[in-house]
């Protein structure tokens, strides 16, 4: 019984700390295009057309759809696909390095820390609060990684 009861706590706080992430991403996701292709993404994304070679379809798919589902500015429901798949390859990088890692209790803080310190590193939060095609790449590439 005390067993479960500890398991449980670690699933409870360990979607707190995913559902920290992806809010911290959505407060701070742009309201605007900004730099790169980010506008060319969002036009394409809102009319499903092609943007320039190699066109990004998924990327543009999926825009369209978090576009059509969810409300704010053009920008920011374009966007929040990149805030998904941003917290999405966090988590996948979570499960390559537990899978790398034995259990040991301060690998586990480990792991969290390095985890965390990509969430809020410039280059990944840059990708994952504007709509650039990056943090889909990312996902997809940890998706892969993980399944090799």
């Amino acid at each position: 019984m005390k067993m479960l009861k500890i398991s449980f706590l670690k699933f409870r706080y360990e979607y707190l700390i995913w559902i920290t992430l992806a809010l911290l991403y959505v407060f701070s996701l742009s309201q605007y295009p900004a730099y790169g292709d980010s506008g060319e993404l969002l036009a394409t994304s809102i009319r499903l057309g092609v943007a320039h070679p190699p066109g990004f379809p998924l990327y543009v798919f999926l825009g369209n759809i978090f576009h059509s589902i969810f409300p704010g500015t053009d920008a920011f429901r374009v966007g929040l696909l990149s805030c998904v798949c941003a917290v999405l390859c966090l988590q996948a990088v979570y499960r390559v390095l537990r899978s790398l890692c034995e259990e040991v209790e301060l690998s586990v803080w480990i792991i969290w820390l390095s985890v965390g310190l990509l969430a809020v590193s410039t280059c990944f939060w840059r990708y994952a609060v504007h709509v650039e095609v990056i943090s889909l790449n990312a996902m997809l590439f940890m998706f892969c990684l993980e399944r090799c």
